[in-house]
């Protein structure tokens, strides 16, 4: 087992909402760091050269580090930009051009649609094998709930607004948590009544 390979393994537990493929480039970047010098990760974090560079950087202005860094063998361009939040989107790509955060984004809300199809409604959990059929029936399954969560939540969705799927999930939880709870309540009354 390589120090990549067990790294990775030991990231995917504490940053379990990311992709692998994420995780493995930050492996990556760590192991090509502690072959090049011995760092401390509290001072990586907070004294990092790029998140200094991206940090005097007006919000949602991006920037491409001026020099390509060898890691493990392959050039990679680094650029950055800091967010309205205050946080830092830091992309790391074999991509020299200025388009590379144009190009995040527009993939970043396909990821988004992703994640809500596999994590909200199940799409792909199902076993479909090579089975044309399976295959239907789990996106058969997956569509009407799609469809009974946007009925059921329409007014949860304001026009020119973006909303998400976790979103609706949580008001229709909510409404029926809140539904259940007032029906407990009545149903207790009236046997108090009853008994008085």
């Amino acid at each position: 087992m390589t120090h990549t390979t067990m790294l990775t393994d030991i990231l995917q537990l504490h940053f379990a909402g990311w992709h692998l493929a994420r995780i493995k480039c930050l492996a990556y970047l760590m192991v090509a760091l502690f072959k090049v010098k011995t760092v401390n990760l509290t001072q990586l974090a907070t004294a990092s050269p790029a998140l200094n560079f991206f940090r005097s950087l007006p919000v949602s202005t991006y920037c491409t580090l001026h020099n390509a860094r060898l890691v493990c063998g392959h050039m990679l361009w680094v650029t950055g930009m800091r967010l309205p939040s205050g946080d830092y989107l830091i992309i790391v790509s074999d991509d020299q051009s200025d388009t590379v955060m144009e190009e995040y984004q527009r993939r970043w809300e396909i990821e988004l649609v992703n994640w809500e199809l596999k994590s909200g409604l199940g799409l792909g959990q199902h076993q479909v094998s090579g089975d044309e059929k399976r295959s239907e029936n789990s996106i058969g399954v997956a569509v009407p709930a799609y469809l009974f969560l946007l009925r059921a939540c329409h007014h949860e969705i304001t026009p020119g607004q973006s909303w998400r799927i976790f979103q609706l999930q949580h008001a229709l939880q909510l409404r029926a948590i809140t539904n259940q709870v007032e029906h407990n309540v009545k149903v207790k009354m009236a046997k108090g009544r009853k008994a008085a």
